[in-house]
C-alpha cells in the first residue's frame, strides 16, 4: 500500500512538468505547422500558390495562432484558464475519432451560428432586402426547432419505453 502512495505522490509531482512539457512543444510543433505552407507562399512568393494565399493565411492564423497561442496561453497556471483548455479539447476532436468532428459538424454547426447572428444583425438594418433576409432567418430558426424537438422526442421515447 505504501508503495502505491509513494507513486501517486511522484506522479502529483510530475504531471504539471510532463504537462508544461506537452504544451510547449504542441505550441512549437502548432507554430511550425502553421507556418508550413505561409513562408514560401508570402515570404519566398512561390507561383503557384499565388491564387491561394488568402486561404492559406487562413491556414496560419487558424494553426499556428488560434490554435498555438491557445495551447501556449497553458504553459503557466493552465488550471486557472479551463477555458483554454476547453477551446483546444473541442478542436481535438478530430483526433480523437469523433465522428462529428471527423466529417466537420462542430465547424459547420459553428459556421451556422454565426451567419445567423449576422443575418439579424443584417436584417435590422432595414436595408433593402431586409423583409426576404428576416423570413429566411426565421424559417431556419424555425426549421432547426422542428428538428431538436423531433431530436429530443426520439431521445425521451428511448428513455421512457411506453408499456
Amino acid at each position: 500500500m505504501i508503495t502505491i502512495e509513494t507513486h501517486r505522490n511522484n506522479w502529483k509531482k510530475w504531471r504539471p512538468r510532463v504537462f508544461t512539457f506537452l504544451t510547449v512543444f504542441l505550441s512549437i510543433v502548432l507554430l511550425v505547422a502553421g507556418t508550413f505552407e505561409c513562408i514560401p507562399a508570402w515570404i519566398l512568393r512561390n507561383p503557384p500558390d499565388a491564387i491561394h494565399l488568402w486561404h492559406i493565411a487562413e491556414l496560419t492564423a487558424l494553426s499556428a495562432i488560434l490554435v498555438g497561442g491557445a495551447m501556449f496561453g497553458l504553459v503557466r497556471k493552465p488550471e486557472e484558464k479551463p477555458l483554454l483548455a476547453q477551446f483546444i479539447v473541442q478542436i481535438t476532436g478530430m483526433t480523437e475519432q469523433d465522428a462529428h468532428a471527423l466529417q466537420f459538424h462542430w465547424i459547420g454547426s459553428a459556421l451556422l451560428y454565426v451567419l445567423l447572428i449576422l443575418a439579424g444583425v443584417l436584417a435590422s438594418t432595414k436595408r433593402p432586402g431586409w423583409k426576404r433576409l428576416a423570413i429566411v432567418t426565421g424559417i431556419t430558426y424555425i426549421f432547426l426547432a422542428g428538428i431538436a424537438l423531433l431530436v429530443l422526442v426520439g431521445h425521451m421515447s428511448r428513455l421512457l419505453p411506453l408499456r
